[in-house]
């Protein structure tokens, strides 16, 4: 899977895909994880709707979901240097 977004000038690789980070687990409840990324990762998440409800860079220990976010479905935008992935999760609490 490739995909071509605005505002970012390289594809968009699928997230799990053979050589790419994978975030897990998926579904997710309370805290999120990435594996295979290497190097400092900056993260954007985003509701069902297209807001992004949280953007910085991946901690070690992974991201503490908040409990007001809504169950349903995520995007993840995760770049690493040049390269950039994305991919969809769900939030099950």
């Amino acid at each position: 899977l490739c995909l071509q977004l605005a505002g970012i000038g390289s594809s968009v690789l699928a997230l799990g895909a053979p050589g790419a980070p994978k975030a897990y687990p998926n579904p997710f409840s309370s805290r999120l994880f990435l594996s295979d990324v290497g190097e400092p990762a900056q993260v954007e998440l985003f509701d069902a709707q297209g807001k992004r409800v949280w953007e910085g860079e991946m901690p070690a220990e992974g991201l503490q979901i908040p409990q007001h976010w809504p169950e349903g479905s995520y995007g993840l935008l995760l770049r690493v240097g040049e390269k950039a992935f994305a991919g969809m999760l769900l939030l099950q609490r």
